[in-house]
């Protein structure tokens, strides 16, 4: 589930810049959330379920001594079980590129150029659905441990065009960690490690969601012809925990946690329907080839 500033993000964990070179880098993530009532206007329509899965592809090439570029694909689906009633799509889901650069700007800071152009609609992608979300970061290592950044991102789905973010990552001890990053702050814990493997333990929040295009028929299909080709907003805020484990270039992490509240708009109309709380499970696999 797609966040244009998540772009920025997926290779933002590093300490500092990286100078390694990886051919490609492979992940992949499922999920599936609990069935709850949606509501629209305050009107019950019945319950909700969603399932999502990722996965992308990205090579990491140097292009200079101070530059490297970042070459993929990325493909998310989130599948809705919905009531017959809420004017919502089967499956919705993004098919894209993924174009991005680093530059090192000295020791202490560098950048992230990020664009994920493609198509995001529901179950009947077409070109009405392509969009180019775009995300620029700055970093700056204050001192050993010690990470600030900021940026924007832009999304021409998305009502506010262009939105601006900040954080920070702070490794206070060899064991504990403060991420103060979207859009997953986390406090972590290191477990375990040696020459082999370190396991991190985690709790935090999450923002998930994304824009997408739904059909020019839809609404009608629907029973609600208003939405018809509208911009659906999907957002949810959840409460988390979980564990991570790496071992040289393969990660594996588990999720689990509570939304208390997830939210369908479609704009311009504003039609709203909203899910009452639920849980929610994930696993997610990395590994650099």
């Amino acid at each position: 589930m797609r966040y244009a500033i998540l772009a920025a993000f997926l290779f933002s964990t590093l300490p500092a810049p990286a100078q390694e070179v990886w051919k490609w880098q492979a992940s992949a993530r499922v999920e599936a959330s609990g069935l709850k009532s949606v509501s629209e206007s305050g009107r019950d329509l019945g319950g909700l379920g969603l399932w999502s899965m990722e996965q992308s592809l990205r090579r990491r090439v140097r292009a200079s001594d101070r530059v490297f570029v970042l070459l993929g694909a990325s493909f998310e689906n989130i599948g809705l079980s919905r009531p017959a009633s809420a004017p919502l799509p089967e499956r919705l889901q993004g098919v894209a590129a993924r174009l991005g650069a680093e530059w090192l700007i000295d020791g202490k800071s560098w950048m992230f150029v990020d664009a994920a152009p493609g198509l995001y609609g529901d179950e009947r992608l077409s070109g009405r659905d392509a969009n180019v979300p775009i995300a620029v970061q700055y970093n700056r290592l204050m001192r050993p441990g010690l990470r600030v950044l900021g940026g924007i991102s832009v999304d021409p789905f998305r009502k506010a065009k262009v939105l601006p973010f900040g954080g920070a990552a702070w490794r206070l001890t060899p064991r504990w960690n403060l991420r103060l990053l979207l859009p997953e702050p986390r406090v972590e814990y290191r477990a375990l490690w040696d020459n082999r493997q370190t396991v991190d333990t985690f709790v935090g929040f999450s923002l998930v969601g994304g824009h997408y295009r739904v059909a020019e028929d839809l609404g009608t299909r629907r029973g609600r012809p208003e939405v018809n080709g509208q911009t659906l907003a999907y957002s949810a805020t959840r409460i988390l925990g979980g564990a991570r484990w790496m071992r040289g270039d393969f990660e594996a992490e588990l999720t689990a946690g509570w939304a208390p509240a997830r939210t369908f708009r479609y704009e311009p109309s504003g039609v709203e329907l909203k899910s009452n709380g639920a849980p929610f499970a994930g696993l997610s696999l990395s590994a650099r080839l």
